[in-house]
């Protein structure tokens, strides 16, 4: 038998025990069964590279004693409006709104303007009861966007935004993945541009650019955080 141990998004590990010819399936089906994950279509494992910080998608049929020391993670694939599944299941709930906020706070991903950062901040500030201090803004304010204003000003916004009547944790949860969902940028995959090309005034020009089968390419500055987008079907050619 092989034990192996498989991260999930909200920190917790589960350890879980396969033959050694047991495929990716197999142990999918292990971790659910477990945890009791009611909403398994919409999670799958990844093998994650933490040296080269890519997660690879694993193959249902790919055998796990053939994987390299990978980390092994649950996560979430289907990234549509599934708030009434997660209604129902608390832990898919859980474990979609700490991957939605990890994507959030990483540099150069989401890319936010003010207002939504402030709104998503919080409903983070809700959710998991942060203290509102300067120490703690790089956990409440999407990646590149807390460059936007000063902290004491950010933490000004976020006061200013909190409801008399505070939400409670599971509803600001709901809130949160309702709103990041409906946010243009969702369901992206982002990229550092890696080639200048004429003219050569915009040589010193930074750009983040995003792609998604649903909603084609954007293109983003990172410093104003405007953003022009392009539907795939209007591309008429790629160049490297």
């Amino acid at each position: 038998e092989l034990e192996l141990t498989v991260h999930l998004e909200d920190g917790n590990l589960v350890q879980t025990k396969v033959s050694k010819s047991a495929s990716a399936q197999d142990v999918f089906n292990n971790v659910i069964k477990q945890i009791g994950l009611k909403s398994s279509p919409l999670f799958w494992l990844f093998e994650l590279d933490k040296k080269k910080s890519q997660a690879r998608i694993l193959e249902k049929n790919e055998k796990v004693n053939e994987l390299s020391h990978g980390t092994i993670t649950l996560r979430q694939i289907i990234f549509l409006d599934y708030t009434h599944h997660e209604k129902e299941d608390v832990l898919a709930r859980q474990l979609s709104y700490k991957q939605c906020v990890s994507n959030l706070l990483k540099p150069q991903t989401y890319q936010c303007g003010v207002e939504l950062a402030c709104q998503l901040a919080c409903l983070i500030h809700q959710a998991e009861d942060i203290p509102l201090t300067e120490s703690n803004l790089p956990r409440m304010v999407g990646g590149d966007a807390v460059k936007l204003r000063k902290s004491k000003e950010w933490l000004a916004l976020i006061r200013a935004a909190v409801p008399v009547q505070r939400l409670e944790k599971e509803v600001a949860q709901l809130e949160f993945l309702q709103q990041i969902r409906e946010a243009r940028f969702f369901g992206h995959t982002f990229f550092a541009s890696c080639k200048v090309v004429t003219p050569p005034s915009l040589a010193k020009t930074q750009a983040i650019i995003a792609v998604s089968l649903a909603h084609g390419i954007l293109i983003t500055n990172p410093k104003t955080k405007t953003t022009i987008g392009f539907q795939l079907k209007d591309i008429r050619s790629w160049a490297s």
